[in-house]
């Protein structure tokens, strides 16, 4: 079978639509820093680093709780090593898990989960930061700079 030369452009544009003409996703990097609110460390919040980039969906979102310190690590699900993809992000700060004392469903978990938010500092953490929507937060990550650190304001 011949094809002519009018045959042949559709059929190569249609490889072109089937295979896409989309960028492939930005390298994974390693990612970590200092979460502070006040100048001070913001200890037990889950930081949330969601990528803008078109071909990055839900399960692209790298997260990291922090430590007494206000320190972070991200990490991607399914993914062994610490990273987060090179692109821009939007920062999204909610509060961490809760020890598992005070989360039984009992008299006695509430009351740990309520001694627990007490002995956490610098709270509430304000809910803009809850949502890609409100988040005042968006960075840059690159793959020359592994550290980010940032403040939160009330």
């Amino acid at each position: 079978m011949k094809l002519g030369f009018g045959s042949f452009a559709l059929l190569l544009v249609l490889c072109v639509l089937a295979t896409g003409c989309s960028t492939p996703p930005p390298p994974i990097v390693p990612v970590s820093g200092v979460l502070t609110i006040k100048g001070e460390p913001l200890r037990n919040a889950e930081v949330k680093f969601v990528p803008m980039h078109e071909n990055l969906d839900g399960n692209a979102v790298a997260a990291g709780v922090t430590d007494k310190n206000g320190k972070y690590v991200l990490m991607l699900p399914g993914v062994p090593e610490p990273g987060c993809y090179a692109c821009e992000c939007k920062i999204l700060v909610v509060e961490g898990p809760m020890p598992d004392a005070a989360r039984a469903d009992s008299n006695a978990g509430f009351a740990a989960a309520n001694a627990y938010r007490k002995s956490l500092s610098n709270r509430p953490i304000p809910s803009q930061y809850e949502r890609v929507g409100t988040t005042p937060l968006t960075i840059t990550v690159t793959a020359e700079d592994s550290e980010y650190n940032f403040e939160i304001k009330r």
